[in-house]
């Protein structure tokens, strides 16, 4: 049986928890096939030289991660520059944030192949090969002009746009002509594909050979979507387990006097995060006198107040708060947010915690 080589960006321990879609499903299936994990190892090396990395390489279980350190020079390229300056705002069809003069684009090649000079001494010749995200979309094709003959699959966990947006990236005919160097490329949704087929269609004069199936620059590339969902039966089983049941006893007891307003979001402009709090905010003081919150039973001697600013993940948002509102923001990982905003009877913050304590008992009763 072919060992599965999985390639990303990131890795993680595929034995410990892990935070977003990508990590959790990719460390879910090495966890039952077991195989190889290749990816940036997170580590910065402010002295190094461009285009060279340490790669270490240990294993965690029946998986051998393969974790590349990169120089700094490389990380602004590569990672801040072109993948999340250019390519992620523009799939994300926020042509207004993508920085397309940057010149950031031979960084993101020349960390795609080191990427590739780095995985090819530990490939068989049997692996298959499974690459993931914007981060490495021309990964196969440099491992194609290494020589590299094995079955190579690419996936796509973020939207790919219509055809005129993708033609405003500079070089993008390079960019989606790599994706033919890959045997299958997946994306999440059918609006995904359908704009794969009208770009290659129309740009690169792709000759349709098969259902979703295309011919150009002298390969054939089988497209499809493959949706990523949750595991639903685990999630109900959770949520039926005597610690789900005894939270929302809990929190149906705390919050029995209050409406709710809850957000679970990553930190990321795509969200749309500060546009909600302001609206939030206009909400708010459309109805009421503003005042400022704290964290604390003592916020409610700075009244006087008419807003706060917080900063979180290089976000500044400009927050107004009712009298009788408490917004609380908890990070719950490095990307990671939950928003809860909540219209009480009283005017303290900290009652909208999800565990009770003695001082909020005492405000609730105020």
């Amino acid at each position: 049986m072919s060992r599965l080589v999985v390639v990303s960006n990131r890795i993680a321990d595929p034995r410990k928890p892990a935070a977003g879609g990508l990590a959790v499903a990719l460390g879910e299936t090495l966890k039952k096939t077991g195989g190889l994990w290749f990816g940036w190892s997170g580590k910065t090396v402010p002295d190094g030289m461009p285009g060279e990395g340490k790669l270490n390489v240990h294993t965690a279980g029946t998986v051998t991660l393969a974790e590349l350190d990169l120089a700094e020079e490389d990380v602004d390229a590569y990672y801040r520059g072109y993948s999340n300056g250019v390519l992620w705002p523009v799939f994300h069809y926020r042509l207004d944030l993508a920085h397309l003069e940057s010149g950031y684009l031979s960084g993101y090649r020349r960390v795609n192949r080191l990427f590739a000079r780095k995985l090819a001494p530990l490939l068989r010749e049997d692996d298959l090969i499974w690459i993931h995200d914007y981060h490495l979309i021309p990964l196969a094709a440099e491992l194609r002009a290494m020589g590299c003959a094995n079955r190579i699959g690419f996936f796509l966990h973020i939207p790919l746009p219509p055809q005129q947006i993708l033609a405003a990236i500079p070089s993008h005919e390079w960019l989606m002509r790599a994706l033919f160097a890959y045997d299958l490329v997946g994306f999440q949704s059918e609006a995904d594909l359908l704009n794969f087929s009208h770009y290659v269609q129309a740009e690169a004069t792709a000759e349709p050979v098969g259902v979703s199936q295309f011919r150009a620059f002298n390969s054939t590339v089988q497209a499809g979507t493959f949706p990523i969902g949750i595991d639903v039966d685990e999630f109900r089983r959770l949520g039926q387990a005597r610690e789900a049941r005894d939270t929302y006893d809990t929190t149906c007891k705390e919050y029995s006097r209050r409406r709710l307003l809850i957000g679970v979001d990553r930190l990321d402009y795509s969200k749309g995060l500060p546009q909600r709090i302001r609206a939030f905010g206009n909400c708010c003081a459309s109805t009421r006198k503003t005042a400022i919150a704290r964290p604390c039973c003592r916020w409610r001697r700075r009244a006087g107040k008419t807003s706060t600013r917080m900063s979180i993940s290089s976000m500044n948002w400009k927050v107004y708060v009712a009298p009788s509102t408490a917004i609380m923001v908890i990070l719950t990982g490095c990307r990671c947010a939950t928003f809860i905003a909540s219209l009480l009877d009283v005017v303290c913050p900290a009652c909208i915690a999800p565990a009770m304590s003695p001082w909020s008992h005492r405000c609730a009763m105020a």
